[in-house]
């Protein structure tokens, strides 16, 4: 991983079409901006601020940052998506704990500021998911010493979602705020800023997806997530966005995994001198052979001849741009 410049991270962040998220595994807060929302860019001290009406995040590294970009694989193996997370030290010094943890004083908008902020005790390493409110008996049902977080929060479901507080994602990077109601269990998360808690994956106490290639005693405090290089269409398939892909084509030729740069180079020598993929090794490895793949619906998607023929007829619809 190389480390990040503070001014390349909030270039990042200055591109509302960027989203990001704070979190663990089965625990995370998104932060997206919709079109047509109101927005606040604000400089802060060491950072810059994003604020909607539907949430917000803060940048405010409180040390370096290393990257890792990669893509991987969505929609059964006929396309993928971009990921780039801005990384630091693992550090495990025992469980989290639930715990009230006072008056917000650091909340992004200062009429948050007097509200309890109350960690759910389900965070890995140095990052924590958190509640905000007012709420007098809110606070009272969440403030349980406990080594079984997660069942004070199933007991106390019914007022956490009476009460709809903040919920707040801290880590080394910054925090990310969201506004939004809780949606019901059979609800759909709603548009812009969000959040995902997920029991049976926050039980396995791991500070990111295993399909995640973040390096072992690293954790992710902060995850970049660009425009889709696939957007819905109206019959219900997918319009390749050439735009979109090549955008991030930089972030992983100078954040990428040297596996994936290898996997890449290779696929593409051999295209280049063969004019097809086949009788190319397919790599050992489950990232090795999911980054071949991903090149493949690549080469398919912009249209080189006889490439098709590889991937399922349904794979690409268009190898033109969006509009």
């Amino acid at each position: 991983m190389k480390r990040i410049t503070p001014a390349m991270l909030t270039s990042l962040a200055l591109d509302l079409r960027n989203g990001w998220s704070i979190g663990t595994f089965g625990a995370i807060g998104e932060f997206h901006h919709v079109p047509g929302d109101r927005v606040c860019v604000n400089p802060c001290f060491d950072g810059l601020e994003i604020v909607t009406q539907r949430g917000a995040i803060r940048f405010r590294p409180s040390g370096p940052l290393h990257a890792i970009a990669w893509d991987s694989l969505v929609g059964r193996g006929r396309r993928w998506r971009h990921s780039m997370a801005f990384c630091g030290p693992l550090q495990l010094t025992g469980r989290h704990t639930l715990r009230v943890l006072g008056k917000d004083v650091d909340a992004v908008r200062p009429e948050d500021r007097d509200a309890w902020l109350v960690d759910l005790g389900i965070g890995v390493g140095q990052v924590r998911m958190c509640v905000r409110t007012g709420n007098a008996r809110l606070v009272e049902a969440l403030a349980v010493h406990t080594d079984d977080p997660l069942a004070v929060i199933t007991e106390a479901f019914a007022l956490l979602m009476e009460a709809q507080p903040h919920r707040v994602m801290l880590s080394p990077a910054g925090r990310l705020e969201v506004y939004q109601p809780i949606p019901t269990p059979d609800g759909d998360s709603p548009l812009g800023a969000h959040t995902h808690l997920l029991p049976k994956l926050v039980r396995l106490r791991r500070s990111c997806s295993a399909l995640d290639p973040v390096p072992e005693g690293w954790q992710p405090f902060l995850t970049l997530h660009p425009a889709a290089p696939f957007r819905p269409s109206d019959d219900d398939s997918y319009d390749y966005d050439r735009l979109a892909d090549l955008s991030f084509l930089p972030l992983l030729e100078e954040f990428g995994t040297q596996e994936d740069l290898q996997v890449s180079g290779t696929f593409r020598a051999h295209v280049r001198q063969h004019g097809t993929p086949e009788n190319l090794k397919i790599p050992d490895t489950r990232r090795g052979r999911a980054r071949m793949h991903i090149e493949l619906l690549r080469m398919a998607a912009q249209g080189h001849e006889g490439m098709e023929r590889f991937v399922p007829a349904d794979t690409v619809k268009s190898a033109t741009d969006c509009g």
